[in-house]
Parts: C-alpha cells; structure tokens; sequence
C-alpha cells in the first residue's frame, strides 16, 4: 500500500470568544447557585469567593501555535514556549464544532487543547478536521 501523503499544517490559536463566553456563564450560574442555595451566609461568601478566584486563574489562551508535520509529529507553542516530541492520544475526538486534541508529552504528562471554529483561521479548522479523519491519532502517518 502506498504511503500517505500530508502536508504539514502550521495554525495560529487564539483565543475562543465562544469558550469564554460558556466558561463565564457557567462560573456565574455556580455562583449564583451557592449564593441561592441555604447554606449559612459566611459559607455561601466563601464558597462563591472560591469559585471566583477559580474563574480568574483559569488560563484564557494557553496555546498560541500549533503545527503537524508531515510525519504526523505534533508541536505546540505557549507563549514563547515551544513544545515538541508530543504524541497524538487516540482519545482526540474531532466534530463539526469542536476539536478536542489530546496529548501526552515527553515526560508522560497529559495535554489537553479545546480548540473551536473561532480559535483559527477561517479555513483551518476545517483543514485540522480533515487531517485528523485522514491520519487518525495512534496511526502512523506511513500507514504502518
């Protein structure tokens, strides 16, 4: 069989305005539902004080960069951060909507980055989508 051929796509991330938005709304329903709930009132500030604090030391934008090479390596950039020798997990799941890629570095720590049509360039979340039905994760890019 021969083997495939890829070529190497390299995108620029930003932020998703659609992800922040749910991120926000669903701290703000915790909070409400803490304030709401019976509990006494210096349990209810403290709990909602944590989901606070929670919302504001979530990361808004890890990944600025990410490229697939040809042979289906796999390179990220946070801030001036280049990360490379990352492995594609066959748990990365790829929809009409979002993509979820799933990785696992070097050093066997699991990486996670939800990427959604508003992070990338117009056409490149198609073109991720279709890469990733081409060469599914846990695939060799030469077939294998």
């Amino acid at each position: 069989m021969p083997a495939k051929s890829v070529a190497p796509i390299t995108l620029a991330v930003k932020p998703s305005r659609r992800l922040a938005g749910v991120m926000g709304l669903l701290y703000g329903l915790s909070v409400f539902a803490v304030v709401a709930s019976p509990l006494p009132w210096w349990l209810r500030a403290f709990v909602a004080a944590a989901v606070l604090v929670g919302a504001a030391l979530t990361p808004t934008a890890s990944v600025t960069r990410l490229r697939v090479g040809e042979n289906g390596g796999w390179t990220l950039w946070r801030a001036d951060q280049e990360e490379t020798g990352l492995t594609l997990l066959p748990s990365t799941v790829a929809t009409s909507w979002l993509i979820l890629l799933h990785f696992r570095d070097g050093a066997g720590r699991f990486r996670a980055v939800p990427l959604l049509p508003d992070s990338l360039p117009p056409d490149g979340f198609r073109r991720l989508t279709v890469r990733l039905r081409i060469a599914p994760p846990g695939e060799a890019a030469d077939g294998t």
